[in-house]
Protein backbone atom coordinates (compact mmCIF):
# COMPACT_ATOMS: atom_id res chain seq x y z
CA UNK A 1 0.00 0.00 0.00
CA UNK A 2 1.41 3.22 -0.75
CA UNK A 3 0.67 6.02 2.04
CA UNK A 4 0.83 9.18 0.96
CA UNK A 5 2.10 11.58 3.62
CA UNK A 6 0.54 14.68 4.56
CA UNK A 7 2.68 17.56 4.31
CA UNK A 8 2.75 19.99 7.68
CA UNK A 9 3.52 23.71 6.58
CA UNK A 10 5.51 25.72 9.24
CA UNK A 11 4.40 28.59 10.40
CA UNK A 12 5.65 31.70 10.11
CA UNK A 13 7.84 32.23 13.36
CA UNK A 14 9.46 28.12 12.71
CA UNK A 15 10.12 29.11 9.16
CA UNK A 16 12.16 32.25 10.05
CA UNK A 17 13.46 30.89 13.39
CA UNK A 18 15.21 27.80 11.33
CA UNK A 19 17.15 30.27 8.22
CA UNK A 20 20.84 30.75 8.94
CA UNK A 21 21.92 34.06 9.44
CA UNK A 22 25.31 33.16 10.21
CA UNK A 23 26.80 34.40 7.15
CA UNK A 24 25.46 38.14 8.03
CA UNK A 25 26.57 38.62 11.06
CA UNK A 26 29.16 41.59 12.05
CA UNK A 27 30.92 42.16 15.11
CA UNK A 28 31.27 46.06 16.46
CA UNK A 29 32.89 47.71 19.37
CA UNK A 30 34.77 47.43 22.08
CA UNK A 31 32.77 44.82 23.58
CA UNK A 32 32.84 43.02 20.11
CA UNK A 33 29.31 42.52 20.12
CA UNK A 34 27.59 40.14 16.97
CA UNK A 35 25.06 41.81 15.27
CA UNK A 36 22.39 41.14 12.55
CA UNK A 37 22.88 43.93 9.49
CA UNK A 38 19.00 45.66 8.99
CA UNK A 39 19.95 45.63 5.12
CA UNK A 40 20.09 41.71 5.25
CA UNK A 41 17.44 41.10 8.04
CA UNK A 42 15.04 43.51 5.77
CA UNK A 43 16.38 41.01 2.55
CA UNK A 44 16.05 37.77 4.47
CA UNK A 45 12.22 38.95 5.76
CA UNK A 46 11.18 39.58 2.61
CA UNK A 47 12.75 36.41 0.77
CA UNK A 48 10.28 34.59 3.15
CA UNK A 49 7.29 36.84 3.04
CA UNK A 50 7.34 39.58 0.54
CA UNK A 51 4.04 41.16 2.18
CA UNK A 52 5.86 42.20 5.22
CA UNK A 53 5.92 46.07 6.36
CA UNK A 54 7.36 47.99 9.01
CA UNK A 55 6.77 51.50 10.77
CA UNK A 56 8.65 53.47 13.15
CA UNK A 57 6.43 54.37 16.71
CA UNK A 58 5.19 57.76 17.10
CA UNK A 59 6.90 58.82 20.77
CA UNK A 60 3.25 58.66 22.04
CA UNK A 61 3.46 54.93 20.82
CA UNK A 62 6.13 53.75 23.04
CA UNK A 63 5.41 52.09 26.41
CA UNK A 64 8.59 53.33 28.50
CA UNK A 65 7.14 51.28 31.48
CA UNK A 66 8.13 54.21 33.93
CA UNK A 67 7.73 58.19 33.59
CA UNK A 68 9.87 59.32 30.36
CA UNK A 69 10.89 62.28 32.44
CA UNK A 70 12.80 59.76 35.17
CA UNK A 71 14.71 58.05 32.46
CA UNK A 72 18.43 59.39 30.86
CA UNK A 73 18.72 59.14 26.99
CA UNK A 74 15.97 58.35 24.53
CA UNK A 75 13.84 55.27 23.45
CA UNK A 76 12.73 54.37 19.61
CA UNK A 77 10.04 51.84 18.71
CA UNK A 78 9.58 49.81 15.42
CA UNK A 79 6.22 47.50 14.48
CA UNK A 80 6.92 44.91 12.12
CA UNK A 81 3.91 42.98 10.19
CA UNK A 82 4.70 39.61 8.89
CA UNK A 83 1.98 38.09 6.33
CA UNK A 84 1.49 34.86 5.09
CA UNK A 85 -1.39 34.06 3.33
CA UNK A 86 -4.64 34.55 5.89
CA UNK A 87 -2.14 34.74 8.42
CA UNK A 88 -0.71 38.25 10.02
CA UNK A 89 1.42 38.86 12.92
CA UNK A 90 2.55 41.90 14.28
CA UNK A 91 5.35 42.83 16.51
CA UNK A 92 6.43 45.88 18.54
CA UNK A 93 9.70 46.25 20.12
CA UNK A 94 11.52 49.48 21.55
CA UNK A 95 15.33 50.16 22.00
CA UNK A 96 17.50 52.44 24.10
CA UNK A 97 19.39 55.07 21.37
CA UNK A 98 22.82 53.52 22.18
CA UNK A 99 26.59 53.30 20.69
CA UNK A 100 28.57 50.18 19.57
CA UNK A 101 29.43 49.88 23.24
CA UNK A 102 25.88 49.41 24.75
CA UNK A 103 25.96 52.82 26.71
CA UNK A 104 23.61 55.24 26.13
CA UNK A 105 23.55 58.65 24.27
CA UNK A 106 22.55 61.45 25.94
CA UNK A 107 22.78 63.82 23.25
CA UNK A 108 22.53 61.51 19.98
CA UNK A 109 22.49 63.30 16.54
CA UNK A 110 20.39 62.21 13.57
CA UNK A 111 22.59 59.60 12.65
CA UNK A 112 22.79 57.65 16.32
CA UNK A 113 18.68 57.95 15.97
CA UNK A 114 18.72 56.65 12.87
CA UNK A 115 21.14 53.74 13.72
CA UNK A 116 19.33 52.60 16.86
CA UNK A 117 15.97 52.74 14.52
CA UNK A 118 17.52 50.30 12.46
CA UNK A 119 19.25 47.94 15.16
CA UNK A 120 15.08 48.10 17.06
CA UNK A 121 14.05 47.06 13.64
CA UNK A 122 16.57 43.74 13.09
CA UNK A 123 15.35 43.23 16.89
CA UNK A 124 11.28 43.59 16.09
CA UNK A 125 12.44 40.88 12.98
CA UNK A 126 13.60 38.71 15.59
CA UNK A 127 10.82 38.57 17.37
CA UNK A 128 8.87 36.68 14.66
CA UNK A 129 11.98 34.49 14.41
CA UNK A 130 14.69 36.05 11.52
CA UNK A 131 18.13 36.27 13.92
CA UNK A 132 16.39 35.31 17.17
CA UNK A 133 19.18 33.19 17.36
CA UNK A 134 22.04 35.97 17.69
CA UNK A 135 19.90 37.38 20.50
CA UNK A 136 19.99 33.77 22.82
CA UNK A 137 23.88 33.29 22.24
CA UNK A 138 24.49 36.94 23.01
CA UNK A 139 27.67 37.11 24.39
CA UNK A 140 28.64 38.32 27.96
CA UNK A 141 31.44 38.46 30.18
CA UNK A 142 31.90 35.47 32.30
CA UNK A 143 34.74 36.56 35.66
CA UNK A 144 37.08 33.76 36.20
CA UNK A 145 37.13 32.40 39.72
CA UNK A 146 39.95 33.43 41.46
CA UNK A 147 42.53 30.76 41.83
CA UNK A 148 41.85 29.60 37.58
Amino acid sequence: MNQKKEEIRKGIFETLYSVDVTPFLEQKGKLNLTYLKWASAFRLLLHYYPRSTWRNLEHMEIDHAVAPATVAGFIVGTEVTVTDGDTTITRVETLPVMDYNNTVILKPTAFDINSAIKRCYVKTIAHHGLGLRVFENEPHIVEEEEGS
